[in-house]
């Protein structure tokens, strides 16, 4: 019996964290794996993994472009980096091969102030914002402090900054422009009372499925910095008011940019008054929700884009096995913080994995690693997914994993902050 993916070979670009899950998979299933970026490969766990490496910048599209014709490259993705995404949908085109999104859904995504005017146009709700190109070009009677301050094109957290008075804007803008590509900085409305939510979505041929509402806990905030995340709960008390107020008009919007198949997500916050979105995602999310849905509903979001890059259909697949968003088990993705600081010693964390309830342990920073302080998600040193049958048997988890795992610097130091307490996956929300 032949694998479905024998003969083929996947050129993927990058090596970030759903990257090896994505290999794993089309091994499994006869394909060929190529992984090119200019990591070397002593430190790249995916070129370990893969059957080939190619140490080339995944920026050098035309170099790229004759590899894969060289070599019979059938088809070309690369998970959740949305870098290294755009440069595979160029390489798709030029090579006429499947890729789930089209350029022109790509570059209204890309760009924030497009992608608000578009739900502006759908009637998804947006938070209050203006764009400023630079400093000299804000006008401070047209915000409301306070406000958060973001590139245009930024991700992962870098480059944010809320800001409470009038000369903390002037310098988060600056920080913006330096850490946008466009040199462009948005300037939104800081929901200091709200919650964070996103929203799930799978799309199959154009039927568009919701699979969950997660809520994102965040920890303190020091010296103006953002919050960063330490927990994401599928729980939401928002779900029922999500259906009702912004879901229809989610999926109008989502047949206006003709999307037919992949997996999208919109970020939002939300208060008494509303729902506010304020971005889109159309990838795998870097939260690998496909954890919790093979061990709910046997289907996942990752297979079914991994099937799409090489056979160019999910027919393998039902998407709407995953329209379940009131799941019918408590999941939590877990983040563990660190403070600034030189790891000496790890322990814990091999324990964790054996654990009942646990399906993935992520770890991202190792002994001998220098943790500076960035206010970003390079501060992140695990990330886990983990389940029970109840919220009780969550919280008693959580508990447990705070307790065992431990990171401690060169001066003696524990260095893992602001851990997540179970206690507020029982917060009451409206």
């Amino acid at each position: 019996m032949s694998l479905k993916f024998e003969n083929k070979k996947l050129l993927l670009l990058g090596d970030n964290i759903s990257t090896n899950d994505i290999i794993e998979y089309a091994q499994k299933n006869g394909a060929y794996v190529i992984v090119a970026d200019y990591t070397p490969v002593e430190k790249s766990k995916a070129k370990q993994l893969a059957d080939e490496a190619w140490n080339i910048s995944t920026a050098e599209v035309d170099k790229l472009y004759d590899l894969c014709i060289e070599n019979g490259v059938n088809a070309v993705f690369a998970g959740v980096s949305e870098f290294n995404l755009e440069k595979a949908l160029e390489l798709c085109q030029r090579l006429h091969l499947p890729f789930y999104a089209k350029k022109e859904q790509w570059d209204v995504l890309a760009n924030k102030a497009n992608f608000k005017e578009l739900c502006i146009q759908c009637g998804v709700p947006v938070t209050p914002e203006v764009c400023v190109g630079n400093t000299e070009s804000i006008d401070f009677d047209s915000i409301q402090l306070p406000v958060i301050i973001k590139p245009v094109d930024g991700a992962g957290a870098v480059g944010i900054t809320v800001c409470r008075t009038k000369d903390e804007v002037v310098s988060g803008v600056k920080k913006a422009l330096d850490n946008s590509r466009k040199k462009e900085a948005i300037i939104e409305k800081y929901m200091e009372n709200g919650r964070e939510v996103t929203a799930h979505y799978m799309i199959q041929d154009g039927k568009m499925y919701l699979f969950g509402l997660v809520e994102r806990h965040l920890d303190n905030p020091q010296d103006g910095g953002i919050s960063l995340p330490v927990a994401y709960t599928w729980k939401s008390a928002y779900l029922d008011r999500y259906i009702q107020e912004v879901d229809p008009a989610v999926k109008n919007m989502f047949k206006k940019m003709k999307i037919e198949n992949g997996v999208a997500f919109l970020q939002m916050f939300v208060d008494d008054h509303g729902f506010y979105v304020y971005e889109m995602g159309y990838r795998l999310p870097g939260s690998q929700v496909y954890f919790f849905a093979k061990e709910m509903y046997g289907e996942s979001q990752l297979e079914m884009m991994v099937d799409y890059s090489l056979l160019g259909n999910m027919d393998d697949h039902d998407a709407s096995l995953l329209a379940h968003p009131y799941f019918e088990k408590s999941c939590c993705n877990l983040y563990f913080l660190l403070k600034p600081g030189v790891i000496d010693k790890i322990t814990g964390v091999d324990k964790l994995k054996n654990m009942k309830g646990v399906l993935n342990v992520i770890q991202l920073k190792y002994e001998g690693d220098v943790i500076e302080k960035s206010g970003s998600l390079r501060q992140v040193f695990m990330r886990m997914h983990v389940i029970a049958d109840t919220d009780a048997e969550l919280a008693d988890l959580i508990t447990e994993i705070n307790k065992t795992v431990n990171v401690v610097s060169n001066t003696g130091e524990k260095l893992l902050c602001n851990l997540f307490d179970p206690k507020r996956l029982f917060e009451k929300t409206k």
